[in-house]
């Protein structure tokens, strides 16, 4: 499993988190994230958060508006979004993510989601 700062292991265990890189390369998760979102390992020792978004949209009745949002946000660097979101088997997901800054540059960007 890949490495997550101390810091964010304090987060409550349910909860999945992902940074991803400036890159948009997967650079940390726990394995919460792993479960929430059903992702297997493969994609995510392929380091591509754009891999790991494809399988994730196969779970949202509308693929497309679920890429859509997600480009939006990572498009826009200062953004911090909180939503919740529902998934075609029904359940919902609490989606909170936030810019990462390293000496005032754009480093990436966090995600933490829980399962409702």
């Amino acid at each position: 499993m890949l490495p997550i700062s101390d810091q964010l292991k304090n987060q409550d265990a349910s909860s999945g988190i992902l940074l991803v890189n400036s890159q948009r390369q997967i650079s940390g998760l726990t394995p919460s994230f792993l479960k929430i979102w059903n992702v297997p390992e493969f994609i995510i020792r392929s380091l591509s958060d754009r891999l790991a978004l494809q399988f994730v949209a196969e779970q949202f009745d509308n693929p497309q508006i679920f890429l859509k949002n997600v480009t939006e946000i990572y498009k826009q660097t200062q953004l911090e979004s909180h939503e919740k979101v529902q998934l075609r088997d029904g359940s919902t997901i609490e989606r909170y993510s936030k810019p990462l800054w390293t000496d005032g540059e754009y480093a990436g960007r966090l995600w933490i989601c829980k399962l409702n």
